[in-house]
């Protein structure tokens, strides 16, 4: 599916990620949002950085890695599941024995917080 240069600005607008494939056949995918900010982010490797332009022509579709909003993603805790956020993709986070916890790849388990910034991440379950 290809989303006309409307859909995608509406895609964006709505806060979702557009992607598109890149002109050298590789099965790379050009990711694009608008930040908190209003600015234009790809991502690339390292994480979502700015960009000086994106391409609302030859957009393919939307993508919904992060479907959940904070409070799905409490909801999702709370009934045993580990979910990470599109802020911090390499935090795992989850409600465990009375408390909210959360770890970096193999480190052990801690005692977290939420900053007001994730409250408005976005969100998915990974387990």
């Amino acid at each position: 599916m290809t989303l006309t240069a409307r859909e995608a600005m509406q895609a964006l607008l709505e806060g979702k990620t557009i992607y598109r494939r890149g002109f050298d056949d590789s099965e790379r995918k050009y990711m694009f949002k608008l930040s908190e900010k209003g600015q234009t982010v790809e991502w690339f490797d390292n994480g979502w950085m700015e960009t000086m332009y994106i391409p609302l022509n030859g957009i393919e579709d939307v993508i919904e890695e992060y479907p959940l909003n904070f409070e799905q993603a409490l909801r999702a805790m709370l009934d045993g599941k580990i979910v990470t956020s599109d802020l911090y993709p390499h935090l795992k986070q989850r409600f465990h024995d009375g408390c909210f916890e959360f770890k970096e790849d193999d480190a052990e388990w801690r005692d977290t917080y939420f900053a007001h910034v994730e409250q408005k991440a976005k969100w998915k379950v990974v387990e």
